[in-house]
């Protein structure tokens, strides 16, 4: 069985996360699905970013997102992001699809998209322009069949609202009639049940990190989820045959490099969430021809 490939933030480790180049480097990886996290803007606009803030490198401070509507959000990153110490291979590379895309779309490329313009753009790769700027079939059906895992997260002291993000993403995804290619994932368990009566097709991702909970098949159960998406380093043989056992999948985040890629295949993990899926695939071509 073929691991299910999962760009975490697009491609963080060879484009800046959560941009247009960084879903168009990952698209072109052939990767199954790309997460990211959604937060509000004061605007009420859903848009890809990890944190429920920034800094900037002349500051200090941390703004929140929920400060800032869409447009003000989207001018403080019009400039080239900064290097990333963490991930020394990240280019500042404008894919030629982003490009296109921005251009026709009046938008900075390197500004964190909406919800509304993630779906379009991929939408947008698997169409006419796509094959016009010189993606391949197999990309361009990577595209198409793309799944679209959406971390919620839960900040009642922030007051992040949740169900504000969860009734916009029923609402877009219904626009495309395309809830089966939706994934929902969250620590909080209240948002996974949120989002089973809002959305009742769309699969329900439960997140852990640390000590694995003492009956997270009960947990799983309950929230009525069908992925178990734990950090790579908690997982065990145990802990996945019980899952599959209780026909429960497991895709564990974020592995990086062919070390671990090794040995969650032997595990016997059925995904893995990276930030080089490029490398990933070199990995995955490997592993055929010692076959």
């Amino acid at each position: 069985m073929q691991l299910h490939l999962q760009g975490h933030r697009g491609a963080r480790g060879n484009r800046p996360e959560n941009t247009f180049s960084s879903i168009e480097f990952a698209i072109d990886c052939l990767v199954d699905s790309i997460e990211t996290d959604l937060h509000l803007c004061a605007d009420e606009q859903v848009v890809l970013f990890h944190d429920h803030f920034f800094s900037l490198p002349q500051s200090n401070h941390h703004f929140q997102i929920n400060e800032f509507n869409l447009q003000a959000l989207q001018a403080v990153f019009k400039n080239v992001p900064s290097k990333n110490e963490r991930f020394p291979l990240q280019e500042f590379i404008i894919g030629p699809l982003s490009a296109i895309y921005c251009k026709r779309n009046n938008l900075n490329c390197w500004a964190p998209p909406t919800l509304d313009q993630f779906f379009d753009f991929v939408d947008f790769y698997a169409g006419e322009e796509g094959k016009t700027f010189g993606k391949t079939l197999a990309q361009q059906k990577a595209a198409a069949l793309l799944s679209f895992d959406l971390e919620i997260k839960q900040l009642p002291f922030l007051q992040c609202k949740s169900e504000i993000i969860l009734h916009t993403i029923k609402e877009q995804v219904a626009n495309r009639k395309s809830q089966d290619r939706i994934i929902l994932r969250s620590f909080d368990h209240t948002i996974l049940k949120q989002a089973k009566k809002l959305l009742p097709d769309c699969t329900l991702g439960l997140l852990a990190d640390g000590t694995i909970q003492v009956d997270i098949i009960r947990e799983m159960i309950d929230t009525e989820a069908s992925l178990f998406c734990p950090n790579f380093d908690t997982l065990n043989k145990d802990i996945i045959i019980e899952m599959h056992r209780n026909h429960f999948k497991i895709l564990p985040w974020t592995a990086n490099n062919p070390t671990e890629w090794d040995k969650l295949q032997y595990l016997g993990v059925d995904g893995i969430t990276t930030d080089f899926p490029q490398a990933f695939r070199i990995w995955q071509s490997s592993q055929t021809q010692k076959r």
